[in-house]
């Protein structure tokens, strides 16, 4: 069997691949890794996560806002399978309208 490197994309892929899912994996630090599955909204700028005020991940965002985020895309075979994995912060949405409109969380990408 031969390796296969898989090519990097380019920002219209990788927003693509984000724009076209809903369902994302979220790593946060902490004494040992942490990851949980958030729904998101992306307005081509910030990705929007669903989010409760309550639980480890709270902890963990207090303690430490920066996060791993994973989203994938794959057919039903397996035959074809997409990622991206972004790394930035986790900041609690504050503007009421933007509250109101999604009440959700954002990352701010690096």
């Amino acid at each position: 069997m031969s390796l296969y490197k898989i090519p990097l994309m380019e920002k219209e892929e990788y927003d693509e691949v984000i724009k076209s899912n809903f369902m994302s994996r979220i790593a946060f630090n902490g004494e040992y890794p942490y990851i949980a599955p958030f729904l998101y909204v992306f307005d081509e700028k910030y990705i929007y996560f669903l989010s409760t005020k309550y639980g480890k991940k709270i902890q963990r965002l207090q303690d430490n806002p920066k996060v791993a985020v994973e989203i994938e895309e794959y057919a039903p075979d397996l035959s074809e399978y997409k990622f991206v994995s972004l790394r930035g912060r986790i900041e609690e949405e504050t503007d009421p309208h933007k509250k109101k409109r999604n009440t959700f969380q954002v990352c701010r990408a690096n």
